[in-house]
């Protein structure tokens, strides 16, 4: 073992020391001790006198094949600690047993030797830069039950040219999958298994491929030329800053597969006139003091971002509440279209209570109703399977509402 590893694994020691002595609740680590060419750590998490499991610290740095425990001192292993493998430029593979739970951050850093890991599916928590420059690493199957790959995970992985991502991802951070080599391009649109992780500059119009899952974060940033997107179901998670600057994209909609749009998602994009979002529980980033989800201006003088487009979705949604809060204009939707919309051009005017309430006339005097089913599905407003004075009025309130909010 490395004298700066002995050094690492004394101060470890040392201060988990004073840290027991200064609080009883931290939880209680046993000095290190060495099986093979391992160093694991008792770790006691309920500070109760018994030691609950095991946790790999180190690895000696001749180290070639590894197959790691899953049991060592009677205890399961279940955790990869934070640098343990760090700088092992001679280890070519690691074996990690069914049982370990979590591979903590910087795990297997700078292993450039490192050619194959087979991953329990155990392991549901795997930290950032856990893989970071591992140059000589090819592929790597990501086990089902992992919801989260962290920035730099596979940073400078500059051979890995196959991941296998599960259903169970529902997100991928920013730089997760910089410098390396498995970036499959696509009319322009670069996907990482089923996830879009980038696009090229020049693409006006971006068509994402039916089966893709998410879309990383900054995937589309500052893509100035960037027009029209169209995105599939089956979509569930748009990242932080997904489309933030995309200054020329127009209309948007989100398809109901979307579980999340990240902060920022459409910040700055000055044309943008419209977003639909169809998953009416679909969690939505919050704008704060300095920048919108969604927003397509900035007030100099009251030195506030703003959104000053329309976006549709279901009444009582979370996209309603969305527009409330932060006084946007809104349409609620149904299965015929836009509520209120009597001349299906998606927009609720005067017009419209005009043309329904000539409508409640035409029924009211005898005469024969010419709405369609249709437009009877988006102008019956109170639900009584008719045109009525109450439906015309109830139009012109939603279009002074939006009227207000600019």
């Amino acid at each position: 073992m490395s004298i700066r590893k002995k050094i690492l694994g004394i101060t470890a020691v040392l201060t988990c020391g004073v840290n027991v002595l200064c609080s009883s609740a931290i939880i209680f680590n046993a000095g290190a001790e060495v099986y093979n060419e391992l160093t694991y750590t008792k770790i006691d998490e309920n500070n109760d006198g018994t030691y609950d499991y095991a946790e790999i610290s180190d690895c000696d740095e001749s180290a070639i094949a590894v197959e790691i425990p899953a049991v060592i001192d009677g205890l399961p292993v279940t955790s990869i600690g934070k640098e343990a493998f760090r700088s092992c430029t001679g280890l070519k593979s690691v074996i990690i047993p069914n049982g370990v739970k979590s591979i903590m951050s910087f795990a297997f850093y700078k292993c450039s030797g490192l050619e194959s890991i087979t991953l329990p599916d155990s392991v549901t928590s795997i930290d950032g830069g856990a893989f970071r420059e591992c140059t000589s690493l090819k592929s790597v199957s990501i086990p089902e039950g992992v919801t989260n790959i962290p920035g730099t995970i596979f940073y400078g992985c500059t051979s890995l040219s196959s991941v296998s991502i599960p259903d169970s991802v529902e997100s991928i951070e920013y730089t997760a999958f910089s410098d390396t080599a498995l970036i499959n391009s696509q009319t322009g649109v670069k996907y990482v298994d089923t996830w879009v992780i980038a696009c090229d500059e020049n693409v006006i119009s971006a068509e994402i491929k039916e089966g893709t899952r998410g879309i990383v974060d900054f995937a589309f940033y500052e893509h100035k030329n960037l027009e029209s997107v169209s995105i599939p179901d089956g979509v569930m998670y748009i990242g932080n800053s997904a489309f933030k600057g995309c200054e020329g994209i127009k209309s948007v909609s989100i398809p109901g597969s979307v579980r999340n749009i990240k902060d920022y998602s459409f910040y700055g994009c000055q044309s943008l006139n419209d977003i639909t979002i169809l998953n009416p529980e679909c969690v939505i980033g919050l704008p704060n003091s300095f920048s919108y989800t969604i927003c397509n201006g900035f007030n100099q003088s009251t030195n506030s971002n703003y959104y000053n487009g329309m976006i549709y979705g279901y009444e009582n949604s979370t996209a309603q509440a969305y527009a409330d809060k932060y006084n946007c204009k809104y349409l609620s939707i149904n299965e015929y279209g836009v509520i209120g919309d009597a001349n299906n051009d998606k927009k609720v005017t005067a017009v419209d209570a005009a043309l329904i309430f000539s409508e409640f006339k035409k029924v009211y005097n005898g005469g024969e109703g010419t709405f369609t089913a249709e437009q009877l599905g988006r102008c019956d407003l109170n639900g009584d399977g008719k045109i009525t004075a109450i439906d015309a009025s109830k139009v012109f309130s939603i279009y002074k509402e939006n009227y207000r909010r600019g």
